[in-house]
């Protein structure tokens, strides 16, 4: 499921530096063949919880579920608040419930 099965995709900017572009190309292409498993552990989260232990894999529902960003990832999710009114909706489609101080519930 997702980028192996096409059914999920990286799109990029068209003003990425060529090199940028052949490197996300190539990922997706070792991810779509099986040579770069990105959710195999140890996978730590920027809290340095350990979410995934050494020769584990992350399964599909915990991938698609993540409400938190890996150690090596910069940023940080948005609250639910900051969002457009059409990602608000598709939170609620999608049955992710905000508590009354706007904090996504699991």
């Amino acid at each position: 499921m997702g980028i192996s099965a096409g059914v999920i995709d990286v799109i990029c900017s068209d003003s990425l530096p060529d090199g940028v572009k052949r490197l996300i190309d190539f990922l997706k292409s070792s991810i779509r063949t099986g040579t770069f498993r990105p959710f195999d552990g140890p996978i730590r989260a920027q809290s340095g919880e350990l979410m995934c232990p050494e020769g584990g894999t992350l399964k599909p529902d915990e991938i698609i579920t993540m409400n938190w960003l890996a150690e090596s990832v910069i940023g940080r999710i948005p609250e639910p608040e900051e969002l457009t009114e059409d990602a608000q909706a598709l939170l609620m489609l999608q049955g992710v419930k905000v508590d009354e101080n706007g904090e996504t519930e699991e």
